[in-house]
């Protein structure tokens, strides 16, 4: 079903998406390094996919290394500008800083005990935010990657279970209130 010569009637994104499929980064890291939403990386393999006639993005990755291996092609190097989703130019990162990140699988899954291994996470991405270690620096690591619709739906989470605890301790407080005026009742 693979069809080598649609590897001719790739883009140039695409190409360059496949090429760092084949270093075991995910669509996440790839939007990331290239400055492009998660979505538009996906877009791009599922396009891949569909003009070589393979099921899977790694498969994709694998016929392009072939065919350029075949053919001696060589990818133009990745050091000029790529644009994000909203079109602004931003600059794209050189090879050498692209080989420099880990493989996707490392400090990511589970060790010999079964819980996560997070002595290989990364560091936060540069935003002006200074850097910090411990806890805050894997939650503010955590809170710098999230889009604004999953901002919305943390401080809609924070805010009901802001209101269960309130409500709560209000009905505590009435409990508490009420046995004690049972308590004193009795007493007189």
């Amino acid at each position: 079903m693979e069809n080598p010569s649609g590897v001719e009637k790739l883009s140039a994104r695409q190409k360059e998406i496949l090429r760092l499929v084949a270093q075991n980064h995910q669509a996440k890291e790839i939007a990331r390094l290239l400055d492009i939403g998660e979505r538009t990386v996906k877009t791009h393999t599922e396009a891949a996919r569909e003009r070589l006639g393979v099921a899977t993005s790694r498969d994709a990755a694998r016929l392009l290394a072939a065919y350029e291996a075949q053919t001696g092609t060589q990818p133009p190097p990745q050091t000029g500008v790529g644009r994000d989703d909203r079109g602004a130019a931003r600059p794209i990162p050189a090879d050498n800083d692209i080989a420099k990140l880990p493989p996707a699988a490392e400090g990511a899954g589970p060790s010999g005990d079964g819980a996560r291994d997070m002595s290989h996470s990364r560091a936060v991405p540069d935003i002006g935010i200074p850097e910090t270690s411990g806890k805050y620096s894997r939650l503010q690591a955590y809170l710098t990657r999230l889009n604004p619709v999953q901002w919305i739906g943390l401080i809609l989470v924070l805010a009901l279970i802001s209101t269960f605890l309130v409500s709560g301790l209000l009905i505590a407080a009435v409990g508490m209130i009420e046995a004690i005026e049972h308590v004193v009742a009795r007493l007189e």
